[in-house]
């Protein structure tokens, strides 16, 4: 997944690789530290005190090759 897109057409949702204010576009360097995954969490931005909501999902990949 690249560092930072937009995840609909419409543009309202914004993946990153951190949590990304989606009014001013801050990212969260405490991200990590979202407990609940996918599941809706309320957050301040540290720079425009403003409330947005953020789900954490997780992407498994696999590697495999030749012994």
């Amino acid at each position: 997944m690249p560092t930072e897109e937009f995840c609909n057409e419409d543009k309202e949702f914004i993946c990153s690789s951190e949590a990304t204010c989606p009014y001013c576009g801050h990212k969260d360097q405490d991200s990590w530290e979202i407990q609940e995954v996918e599941e809706d969490t309320e957050s301040t931005c540290g720079n425009c005190d403003k409330t947005y909501n953020v789900r954490k999902e997780i992407y498994v990949s696999f590697v495999s090759w030749k012994k």
